[in-house]
Formats: C-alpha cells, structure tokens, sequence
C-alpha cells in the first residue's frame, strides 16, 4: 500500500456540507463547489476527485440501471469502489441494499430472499479473501456480480462517453429520480432471523419513521 498523500490532511474545518433532501442532491451540489477538488481515498485506490466519481457513475449507471430488480445489493468493504456504487445505484433509481459478509449463509440467503435481491455488486477479490476466512458464500454466490468484470466490459466508447459527461452534461443527474429509501441495511440476526431497517435521506428523520420490512 502507498502511503497516504499530504493533501489528506488538508480538510478545512469547520465542513460545510450543502443542503439537500437527498444524498444525491448534496453529492451534486458538492460537485458544483468544485468538480476537481477531492471527494475521497483510500489506501488501495489512492484519492478520487468529484469528477472522477461523476466519471465512474456514468460508467457503470447504464449497466445497474438494466437490472430488472427494484434493490441491488452492496457487498464490499469501506472503500472508493464502495462509494461509487452506492452513488451509481441510486443514481441509477434503485435501492441499494448493504450486504454484509460476516453474518452466515442462512442469514445472507434470508436477508436476500427477503427483499428480492437478485444481483450483489462486489468484488473477486473480496470474495476470495472471505472464503479464505472459511465463510460460507456458496449460497448466494450466483447472485454475484463482480466489479473487476463489470470493469473489462466496459467498451472504449461507453468510457469516452462516461468521460464527456462527467465534464459537459453531468447536470442531468439532477433530474434522475432516486428512491426515498437512501439504503436498506440488516440487523446482526443474533436473536432470531436479521431484519432489514430502510433509511430516509433525512439525517434529523424521526426514528419512528424507520420501519422494518
């Protein structure tokens, strides 16, 4: 891994996050402050700037956005990929539905079944670190949809476009229509079956109106 980069460390404070009544809405206002400055890193992928998340989005969007199911899952660790396919998929107006590998096949597979989740978007890499850990993935692993091969199937021109409006057209992501449910993720289950708990937008949302499917 490289080190991180001085520019890291260069946040200014206090951090003004723009209004908004959705995540996407705030994200895209936050472009418009300045599309180059930088929006995240993480020690594999180094730093990204705004603009290459835009880049990234309109990649990947035409490809979430043919799923037939209303909810993909999201099954990858706190990363650079991670943000940019939360981002893609409600982009692309579907919910996204956070998988996480360390709950147990029976509660993957329920949790999954549950909600009607019919493809996981996740890494090869991920998965074989977790087998290696002796997880059990077998159960769910035809619903897997794997980014380093979602990445080689991306044409040279589906990138030109991707790149061409990321810099001249990325303003009609303000008129997609995103979910109401920013993301849906799943109790530990340790009691009994998980639940899965859908999330608002709205950071100062009343706890009441997270319901339990």
């Amino acid at each position: 891994l490289k080190p991180p980069a001085p520019t890291w460390f260069q946040a200014r404070l206090p951090v003004e996050v723009p209004e908004g009544d959705t995540l996407t809405e705030v994200f895209l206002r936050q472009v418009a402050r300045g599309p180059n400055r930088a929006a995240i890193a993480d020690m594999q992928g180094g730093q990204r700037s705004y603009r290459d998340l835009l880049t990234a989005i309109f990649a990947l969007k035409p490809h979430i956005q043919a799923l037939k199911d209303e909810r993909v899952g999201i099954m990858l660790p706190a990363s650079n990929a991670a943000a940019v396919v939360y981002l893609t998929v409600l982009f692309s107006g579907k919910v996204p539905v956070m998988v996480n590998w360390t709950a147990g096949s029976r509660n993957l597979i329920y949790g999954l079944e549950l909600l009607g989740v019919g493809r996981v978007l996740t890494s090869a890499q991920l998965v074989s670190k977790v087998e290696a850990m002796g997880s059990d993935l077998s159960g769910i692993r035809d619903r897997f949809w794997m980014l380093e091969d979602l990445g080689k199937s991306l044409t040279r021109g589906e990138k030109l476009v991707a790149f061409l409006r990321a810099r001249l057209f990325w303003r009609s992501l303000r008129r997609v229509k995103v979910p109401e449910t920013a993301v849906v993720i799943f109790t530990s289950g340790s009691e009994s079956l998980p639940k899965a708990v859908p999330l608002t937008h709205q950071a100062d949302a009343h706890p009441a109106g997270v319901g339990l499917i």
